[in-house]
């Protein structure tokens, strides 16, 4: 994935977008049936939209899955910091706490 927004020199950023390796139907026709390609999303020009129905995109399902884990692992530490009796906002003034 190109990260655009660490890249300073405008010029340097088109010049390697157009160097840059795109991911299409065709390329992913020439692959193995067991690829799984996966991206952290939000994606620009690197992936075709034409590869968002192939059975090989499993990036949706990677940001889903993701919010899963983030839900799961803030009700892990809220438990565990409230089962320990630890103030779970310390840097809140909550009136009546």
């Amino acid at each position: 994935m190109l990260q655009h927004h660490r890249m300073v020199d405008q010029r340097l950023l088109q010049d390697l977008r157009v160097e840059y390796p795109r991911i299409d139907a065709s390329l992913v026709s020439a692959c193995k049936k067991s690829l799984t390609i996966l991206h952290p999303l939000v994606r620009r020009e690197e992936i075709s939209l034409d590869v968002d129905n192939l059975s090989q995109a499993a990036y949706f399902r990677q940001a889903r899955n993701g919010v899963f884990m983030r839900m799961a692992l803030l009700a892990y530490i809220l438990e565990r910091e409230q089962r320990d009796g630890r103030d779970i906002l310390p840097c809140y003034n909550v009136p009546g706490r």
